[in-house]
């Protein structure tokens, strides 16, 4: 459903379980980021993990429907608040004791989430996007079903699940949240970053005037900022020689163990190479597509090469200090 136009749309056109979360929780750009995608100024690539849960989505509703002994119904229903249109949500499943039923006779949602093996759940965010999907729905409570993957060979390991029951004086936080989000979505005004907000701040970052910028109200936090990239080298640069000690001290073994301590190394993942590739394309030329190639077209046509370009990416943001 992710790249259907007509959802996309009507997603845009609302405050959704997502935003109100992500707002909430300083998750994936925060209040900023969910604005600047409102406004379409930025945009949410499709990536691995939003491809795994599509793939288990399914086999994971079934088998929770097997497992809570209910019936999983109006799957991936587009949902709007009954006083209020824009409060919207879509759903992975209700939850009901017979699979032909009205919505007011379901018993709760259901809620499907993937996470890959060592990765630390956000569940704060699950919570509170259940909370806000009970809300659109009037729903009296919600089942989180917590699914562990290995992406390596995309297989089953583990299912959890979490019973959510529904917090109105939470459900009230979030909606006072969607007002201010939404304010801002009016007035075409961005919200203030947070840290996880700083890949679309870069992305919107577009220096074209020649001039000097006043900083001296926020020479402290310039000082502060300089300071931490200066730790953060530092600090990297320690990570990278205590890992590579650690893995050649374990070289080929899997496990380590020390005083408090487990360590763990995973198998490699398998990839195709270049030249794997071209074997792949010559084999099978229904299988391939047209693409560029770059070496020939800078050798030939590098006028037009560097005309074709367009700018992408971020400004390189340096501080160096000033000796009197």
């Amino acid at each position: 459903m992710t790249d259907d136009p007509e959802w996309l749309k009507w997603r845009r056109q609302g405050i959704t379980a997502t935003d109100v979360a992500d707002a909430i929780n300083n998750t994936y750009g925060g209040a900023y980021s969910v604005v600047a995608r409102k406004l379409g100024l930025v945009t949410v690539e499709p990536n691995a993990a939003m491809d795994r849960g599509h793939r288990w989505e399914q086999r994971i509703a079934d088998a929770a429907g097997l497992m809570l002994g209910l019936h999983i119904v109006g799957e991936q229903a587009w949902c709007q608040h009954e006083g209020q249109p824009l409060w919207r949500a879509t759903i992975d499943g209700l939850l009901a004791d017979r699979p032909e039923i009205a919505i007011d006779e379901c018993v709760g949602l259901l809620e499907i989430k993937t996470v890959g093996l060592n990765v630390t759940p956000k569940r704060d965010r699950w919570f509170d996007q259940t909370q806000w999907q009970m809300m659109v729905t009037n729903m009296p409570m919600a089942v989180i079903a917590e699914v562990r993957i290995d992406d390596v060979d995309d297989s089953f390991q583990s299912l959890k699940f979490h019973r959510v029951e529904a917090n109105h004086f939470r459900q009230a936080e979030l909606v006072e949240v969607a007002r201010q989000l939404w304010a801002h979505i009016e007035a075409e005004t961005l919200p203030t970053p947070v840290a996880s907000s700083l890949d679309d701040v870069k992305a919107l970052s577009a220096p074209t005037v020649d001039e000097t910028v006043d900083l001296e109200p926020v020479a402290e936090k310039v000082r502060r900022l300089h300071e931490l990239k200066a730790a953060v080298k530092a600090s990297e640069e320690e990570r990278d020689l205590l890992e590579a000690e650690l893995r050649t001290l374990l070289g080929d073994n899997k496990k380590g163990i020390c005083s408090g301590f487990k360590v763990s190394q995973t198998s490699r993942i398998n990839t195709l190479s270049v030249d794997a590739k071209r074997d792949l394309v010559a084999r099978f030329p229904d299988c391939s597509t047209l693409a560029l190639d770059l070496d020939a077209m800078k050798a030939r046509h590098p006028e037009e090469l560097a005309a074709a370009k367009t700018p992408t990416g971020a400004p390189r943001l340096t501080i160096k200090e000033i000796t009197q």
